[in-house]
């Protein structure tokens, strides 16, 4: 396939989609496995014995709960950065006379180097949002969606404000094993986490919208024609 081929993004946002609301449920399930914690707390608190039950059940939530977790997590970071990178590689194709901000590549890179990570994602969101809105008001086609713009201004907010609290409070955890404040504020972190995870599916959609008006443009039909357009796999190699 040419590099300058236009791919249809229509799988990778749904999946992206799915896997949002499994890290959601992901969350939520290890918020609850973790608040068995003030349970155990309580207990140490008032001097009480764990029987063998009480043990094999607080080992068995915390760790289930971790896994599950951990796997929705994986799982929706693979499809999420899919559709990420192969929507800013679309735009740049679509508007080749356009300056963009970065390389379709950094919107996979940009989330794995420390500091850039704090708003890089954020920047490249920015820049897809941007041009492909610019486009579709310049044509005609919509008028401009400021909801657009505050639904990807919380779904940042969210991931870096999720992130903060987690980390803090892990930290006091390790410093305070028996603090009640530690362990609500770390529920609460992944609390926003799966808010997060909503908010971003909202974004996808808002997105996908936007693309289905460029689509059903006469203008934008023809800038898809113009190009190859293929239905390929999910995975593939030029992502």
């Amino acid at each position: 396939m040419s590099n300058k081929s236009v791919r249809s993004n229509e799988q990778r946002s749904k999946w992206a989609i799915i896997s949002l609301y499994a890290v959601c449920g992901g969350s939520l399930i290890f918020l609850l496995s973790n608040s068995l914690n003030f349970y155990a707390i309580y207990k140490t608190e008032n001097g009480l014995s764990f029987s063998n039950w009480e043990i094999d059940m607080l080992l068995f939530g915390y760790s289930g709960g971790m896994i599950i977790y951990g796997v929705t997590y994986l799982i929706c970071a693979v499809f999420f950065l899919l559709w990420f990178i192969r929507s800013y590689r679309n735009i740049q194709i679509l508007l080749p006379k356009s300056r963009f901000r970065y390389k379709p590549w950094a919107a996979i890179v940009c989330w794995f180097i420390p500091v850039w990570n704090l708003f890089g994602p954020y920047h490249v969101a920015t820049d897809l949002f941007d041009r492909t809105e610019r486009y579709l008001v310049s044509e005609n086609i919509m008028e401009l969606r400021p909801r657009y713009d505050i639904v990807k201004g919380v779904w940042w907010g969210l991931w870096i404000v999720s992130g903060v609290i987690i980390r803090v409070s892990q930290y006091h955890i390790g410093n305070f094993p028996d603090s009640y404040v530690a362990h609500s504020t770390f529920l609460m972190g992944f609390l926003l986490s799966a808010l997060c995870a909503l908010f971003a599916v909202k974004m996808i959609k808002n997105y996908s919208e936007m693309e289905l008006l460029w689509k059903q443009s006469s203008t934008g039909t023809n800038l898809f024609k113009s190009t190859v357009f293929s239905h390929d796999n999910l995975l593939d190699s030029n992502m």
